[in-house]
């Protein structure tokens, strides 16, 4: 049986002291899925220095051995932050895992670090918050992933307006990236992996006719699956979520409409089916001196092109 919570400004889907980091210049630490939410993860952090740590070791959580994999490195432009990526592949369903990053293997237990795979099937239930425009001031945003984190989800499902940053300041993104690190941490102090959609507030100069060159702080942060803003990603086979793109730097109609119909298809059997996007099909919006709602053109252009 699926409850809904209502924790304003987050919603909360129920489906039947944080560890002090060992690098001095980490900026941001934060999980997402690029392959199957089950048996991978991805590591992100962003740092200030380019000769930063990028070795991730992890290990199931009570084992002795240590494995390791080495970071992809980057830049997110425009800015000096270094963003480093491992995806760990390979891992046990439902299972509680230990990593850190360091240069070499770890002897002692300072900045361990925690997370969960998601479950293969869905023997009890699975529990994840969503919700959107997150950070106009810093300590809201702490205040409202506190809250979230004391659901302990499975995963946040973030529905854009991160950091409200406008692809041009990189601060902002800092804050944002640190305050998630704080806050959004489960039971036993796992961190809770992030399936992020982008919004007008990721987009330069606002969010009509947009590339992703506009967005390069968003593609930068987030390795997103199919390399593009709207993906679908699949928990075996009992939830599966598509992220859309409400036209801030992919067209509504034509190929993401096309690309929806063909992801729906093989889904249709699946438990449990949502989708995220930014920009509402139906919901309240702002007026503008007694005319129709600013930007109902887009919302239109959802419900012909999406529903």
């Amino acid at each position: 049986m699926l409850k809904r919570f209502l924790l304003l400004p987050i919603v909360l889907l129920l489906l039947s002291g944080t560890p002090v980091f060992a690098q001095s210049d980490l900026i941001g630490l934060y999980l997402t899925w690029k392959g199957d939410p089950t048996t991978t993860m991805t590591v992100n952090w962003v740092n200030l220095y380019e000769k930063s740590a990028a070795t991730v070791w992890y290990r199931e959580a009570g084992a002795d051995e240590w494995a390791s994999k080495d970071a992809k490195r980057s830049t997110m432009e425009p800015s000096v932050l270094q963003i480093r990526r491992v995806e760990l592949t390979g891992l046990k369903p439902d299972t509680n895992y230990e990593f850190t990053i360091r240069d070499k293997e770890p002897t002692d237990r300072k900045g361990i670090e925690k997370f969960r795979t998601m479950p293969a099937e869905l023997d009890e239930p699975v529990r994840f918050v969503t919700g959107g425009d997150m950070m106009h001031k810093r300590e809201w945003m702490d205040a409202m992933t506190k809250q979230a984190a004391k659901a302990d989800p499975h995963f946040a499902m973030l529905g854009g307006d991160l950091a409200y940053a406008n692809n041009s300041d990189a601060s902002r993104w800092i804050d944002w990236l640190q305050s998630w690190l704080k806050n959004a941490r489960g039971k036993g102090g796992r961190l809770i992996p992030m399936v992020v959609v982008i919004g007008n507030h990721e987009v330069r100069k606002g969010y009509n006719g947009k590339i992703p060159d506009d967005a390069s702080h968003f593609y930068s942060l987030f390795s997103l699956p199919e390399d593009r803003s709207y993906y679908a990603l699949d928990f075996g086979k009992y939830l599966s979520l598509l992220v859309l793109d409400s036209g801030h730097t992919q067209r509504i109609p034509g190929k993401q409409a096309d690309w929806l119909e063909n992801a729906l298809e093989p889904r249709i059997n699946q438990q449990f089916l949502f989708a995220c996007y930014h920009y509402p099909a139906y919901g309240t919006t702002k007026a503008s001196k007694g005319k129709l709602p600013i930007d109902s053109s887009r919302a239109v252009e959802v419900r012909t092109n999406w529903l």
